[in-house]
């Protein structure tokens, strides 16, 4: 596969009234959160491919924008919002591979979020975590094609800060 850049926006909208303790009782109090989410991505694939493995590398690079607010009883005031921490990572992507006859894609990428938005430890809500953090993940996708316009996708993701 050739050079590819590809930009992807997607925008979430979060709005509710009732909170969750982690047995999932409703806690009491007044709880608000509304969120609007714009989160920016650029994924830049260069016909480059690494000389050890074999994958086209690449670069992955979020940088969401948040406004909202948060309220609970013991903290009704919010962070307004701004730019979110801005994730990258490394992107390492096999595009010519086959499983059972089948055209056969995956991936590896490591996200790097770096703590670089707003951050106040008065609040409840932020748009930032104030840590650096990395979460490894492996991607995979199965074409059925030409027989049937279906696909099989698989991501593993360890998640932790």
């Amino acid at each position: 596969m050739g050079p590819r850049i590809i930009l992807s926006e997607v925008v979430q909208w979060y709005d509710s009234s009732t909170f969750r303790d982690a047995n999932g009782d409703k806690l009491p109090g007044r709880n608000r959160v509304s969120l609007l989410v714009n989160t920016h991505q650029l994924y830049f694939l260069p016909k480059l491919n690494d000389p050890l493995t074999g994958a086209q590398l690449g670069l992955d690079v979020i940088v969401p924008l948040v406004v909202g607010s948060v309220s609970t009883p013991g903290n009704p005031e919010s962070n307004a919002g701004g730019l979110g921490d801005f994730i990258f990572s490394p992107v390492f992507q096999w595009n010519t591979h086959t499983l059972f006859g089948l055209p056969y894609y995956h991936r590896f990428q490591l996200h790097v979020t770096a703590p670089t938005a707003d951050f106040d430890k008065r609040f409840v809500f932020n748009p930032g975590d104030n840590v650096w953090s990395f979460a490894p993940y492996y991607a995979q996708t199965l074409w059925f094609l030409p027989y049937v316009h279906l696909e099989i996708s698989l991501r593993h993701q360890l998640l932790r800060f």
